[in-house]
């Protein structure tokens, strides 16, 4: 994550400063809660993985059934539990490096260690939005209420951090102005 990502954060944050002062009215919630979501974030993380490592259950098919996850797409896009297993660790190996640098951020006071948290949640946050499209089209609107509370709460945490790095920005800001 470059200068260039942290420029285009900035950007974004100046552009829209009346939405964001809105949402972000209570600064130290933000900061709490932002601490709170990066350390369950570290610990699920930690216990996923070794969870994995030492051959756990992977998702199953009633769970994911359930839920609506499963990954198939037809008979040409078939993932076996093995895959699926390999995906999920990855996904762990992937996200403890964000949470890390969140949990960094917040007790270092620093704005730039949020970023990649924002930009891969951006990106996931996009990705929710393209499923969500692509299943109105096959099935028309037929979702769950755990993957519509899952898909909010990302929102709400995402909004959060964000909250979190604007203080941070607004504040480096108005410091370097005195």
């Amino acid at each position: 994550m470059g200068s260039g990502t942290a420029r285009l954060i900035a950007r974004y944050i100046k552009k829209n400063d009346a939405i964001l002062s809105c949402m972000c009215r209570d600064v130290n919630f933000s900061w709490h809660y932002s601490a709170v979501l990066g350390f369950l974030g570290m610990v699920f993380n930690v216990l996923d993985f070794s969870r994995l490592l030492i051959g756990g259950p992977s998702l199953t098919e009633q769970v994911l059934s359930k839920t609506c996850y499963r990954i198939r797409i037809g008979v040409w896009l078939s993932l076996d539990e093995r895959s699926e297993r390999v995906l999920a660790m990855l996904a762990a190996c992937i996200s403890a490096p964000i949470y890390y640098a969140l949990l960094f951020g917040l007790f270092k006071g620093e704005a730039w260690p949020l970023v990649p948290y924002l930009v891969f949640q951006s990106a996931t946050l996009g990705l929710h939005c393209a499923l969500f499209a692509v299943n109105l089209c096959v099935q028309g609107v037929h979702m769950s209420r755990l993957r519509v509370f899952r898909a909010v709460c990302l929102f709400h945490n995402w909004v959060q951090v964000l909250c979190v790095y604007q203080s941070m920005l607004t504040f480096k800001d108005y410091c370097s102005a005195q």
